[in-house]
């Protein structure tokens, strides 16, 4: 590939306003990935014309830096204005689903070393896809209505096929199944895939609030609130809402806080709407978190704060069809296809998504998919940051967005000199940001080093409470522990008889075996040594 060639292009197409020409450099002039110089400047103007040009990849990217203060100035506004601008496709593209079915959420998987080249995860979820079809054709509910919600939704490689779906929703239904009657009822009343009736939904949706389903209870609710094909009652159907939002219903939770919100069935209530928004969030309910974000962006029902709502916003954004490079990502590092993965993550590690971050900075520890594009020999770009360094900044960015390990490799970083000076002081600064997390491993850090006089003052108490701490914190790490307290104890004993031992050493010398002694000594402080490395190790 002339990755060279293609800048050229790029900068033409770019020149003629093609937006994916400068989100491409954009993203090109961020990363330096293909020997570009990194030029801050350069990178924000081209992601700033490929979003005015309708890029969400790009608007994302500027909402993350104005968000953060990255190469341009921490603005929060701006940040919420960007994000909003993806959020809002994704809430305009949650209301054509079909009520009751959350989306399955895209996979954003954790890269470790023993993951790659293995496809055991993908062969078991078609394996599964596979059981539940056959299961489903054999008459089995359960995987009738599983099969019916995947192709309705055309998730786990399924396409989206709505008489499938609703065919193997039927078959569940006609057998007694609460859930799939709720389905159909949706279906039929929204006209999803077939002619909207609101008679047969009703049928539908009373037989399966008869058994008590909360999917059920929530379609009654709103067709009794809308008058369709029944009366208006705004009690009962405030009532069914009530029902089934206790039962742990999402929707029916986004549509009592909608009512509270404007006051419809039920007394206004901006505090109670709030909530009932807040809930419905946590459960996943996309419309509902942005309500929330819009409430705590104007101060409704609870005094403004624009830092929340622009996590929310974010959230919400990363929810979207265009973060699907993640589970691409995923899938060239378990064929070890690594430069393919990596260009994926960095393009997403752009937009601020935390994992993605955290998976380039993986990549690039292990020298892995980078093709000698950031170390300093390099003949693509001899001027091009180290690998290792390239690993820091991502970690960097994913530690500012609470990845703990990314700190604890920052700290790794400063203590050994990996893609920065040796710094003691940042070292310690990091592992003591981990730790107020209640990190074992920062902890245990912290602790050597108090013990040792690393980076800062020798103080042996300060060691066994950071000791002790990990006890508490970390049930899992009480042996290694344990075997650390005695050392120190060892150590404690050494230094309280330090004049004892020394006058002892001092008898040695004129003893013939004065060379076995200090032979003796030397070992047994190599295996200390030996000793201590192995426990961070193992604590890894």
């Amino acid at each position: 590939m002339n990755e060279r060639l293609a800048m050229e292009c790029f900068a033409k197409a770019a020149a003629r306003g093609d937006v994916v020409a400068h989100e491409e450099l954009g993203f090109a002039y961020a990363s330096g990935w293909d020997g570009t110089p990194r030029d801050a400047a350069r990178s924000v103007l081209h992601y700033y014309f490929a979003a005015n040009g309708g890029s969400v990849t790009a608007s994302m990217a500027l909402g993350y830096r104005h968000k953060h203060g990255f190469d341009v100035p921490e603005s929060c506004e701006t940040a919420v204005m960007y994000f909003h601008e993806a959020a809002k496709l994704v809430v305009d593209e949650a209301a054509k689903r079909t009520p009751g079915m959350l989306p399955f959420q895209i996979e954003k998987h954790r890269l470790s070393a023993e993951m790659a080249g293995s496809n055991i995860a993908a062969r078991r979820e078609r394996d599964l896809v596979q059981y539940y079809r056959y299961s489903a054709d054999m008459g089995n509910v359960d995987a009738q209505v599983t099969m019916g919600r995947l192709y309705s939704l055309g998730a786990r490689g399924l396409p989206k096929d709505i008489d499938v779906a609703r065919k193997y929703l039927e078959d569940a239904a006609n057998a007694g199944d609460a859930n799939a009657m709720a389905h159909l009822g949706h279906m039929y009343a929204n006209g999803f895939g077939v002619r909207a009736d609101n008679a047969t939904a009703l049928r539908w949706f009373s037989d399966s609030a008869s058994k008590g389903n909360a999917m059920g209870r929530y379609g009654l609710g709103y067709m009794t609130l809308a008058g369709h094909g029944i009366e208006q009652n705004h009690a009962t159907a405030v009532a069914y809402l009530n029902q089934a939002a206790e039962q742990g219903l999402a929707d029916a939770r986004f549509f009592l806080g909608v009512l509270s919100l404007r006051g419809i069935g039920t007394k206004q209530d901006l505090t109670k709407a709030y909530n009932h928004f807040n809930i419905a969030s946590l459960a996943g309910h996309e419309v509902a978190t942005y309500n929330l974000a819009m409430m705590q962006l104007n101060g409704m029902g609870f005094p403004s704060s624009c830092a929340s709502a622009s996590t929310l916003l974010k959230q919400l954004a990363e929810r979207g069809t265009w973060v699907t490079p993640m589970e691409h990502a995923y899938a060239a590092y378990m064929r070890r296809d690594y430069r393919g993965a990596l260009l994926r993550y960095m393009k997403m590690a752009e937009m601020g998504l935390e994992v993605a971050q955290a998976n380039a900075a993986f990549l690039l520890e292990h020298k892995l998919g980078d093709g000698g594009r950031f170390r300093e020999d390099t003949q693509v770009n001899p001027l091009a940051s180290s690998t290792a360094t390239r690993a820091l900044h991502y970690h960097r960015l994913a530690a500012t967005q609470g990845n703990v390990r990314s700190l604890l490799r920052i700290g790794d970083a400063y203590y050994y000199g990996r893609g920065a000076p040796v710094s003691l002081v940042k070292s310690v600064a990091a592992y003591r940001q981990a730790s107020e997390q209640r990190n074992a491993h920062a902890m245990f850090n912290l602790a050597h080093m108090h013990e040792h006089g690393i980076g800062m003052q020798k103080d042996l108490h300060l060691a066994k409470r950071y000791y002790d701490m990990i006890l508490t914190s970390s049930p899992e790490a009480t042996m290694i522990v344990k075997i650390a307290l005695h050392k120190l104890a060892i150590h404690r004993w050494i230094i309280n008889h330090h004049d004892e031992l020394l006058a002892f050493a001092r008898e040695l010398k004129e003893n013939p075996t004065a060379q076995m002694v200090d032979f003796v000594i030397l070992v047994g402080a190599t295996s200390l040594l030996l000793f201590v490395m192995g426990l961070r190790v193992m604590l890894e």
